[in-house]
């Protein structure tokens, strides 16, 4: 069965980003960037470069983790999830650890009155 995230055969994120993008208005560059576990603190990374380059004022990253049934199976079948479905990270009984779905946004912007930092405008936990 075809996913509707497959175009020619390969998965397709970079569409995401662009859509986000026109929804919302926003203009500017627009990148889709898939990482595995980083990505989120590559595109934050990326988006402070930006700024303090002069690339442009005003940043939002965001990243998503989506868990699909594929990963999560074969990595269960790797051993690598934990039995007891809890991280018990640094304790003898730690036998894996588990996997979790999220999404930050975060919005950068340039400082006139600091204008090689970078100031977080707000936040969600």
């Amino acid at each position: 069965m075809a996913s509707d995230h497959l175009v020619s055969g390969a998965p397709q994120i970079s569409g995401a980003s662009g859509l986000v993008s026109f929804t919302l208005g926003l203009t500017g560059p627009c990148l889709s960037l898939d990482t595995a576990c980083s990505s989120q603190l590559v595109t934050a990374h990326l988006a402070s470069t930006a700024l303090l380059s002069d690339e442009c004022l005003n940043v939002i990253t965001a990243g998503v983790g989506l868990l699909g049934p594929k990963f999560t199976r074969a990595f269960a079948t790797s051993g690598m999830l934990s039995a007891l479905g809890r991280c018990n990270t640094f304790d003898a009984k730690a036998d894996g650890y588990c996997r979790g779905e999220g999404c930050a946004t975060i919005l950068l912007s340039a400082s006139e009155m600091m204008p090689a930092r970078c100031i977080c405008a707000g936040t969600r936990v």
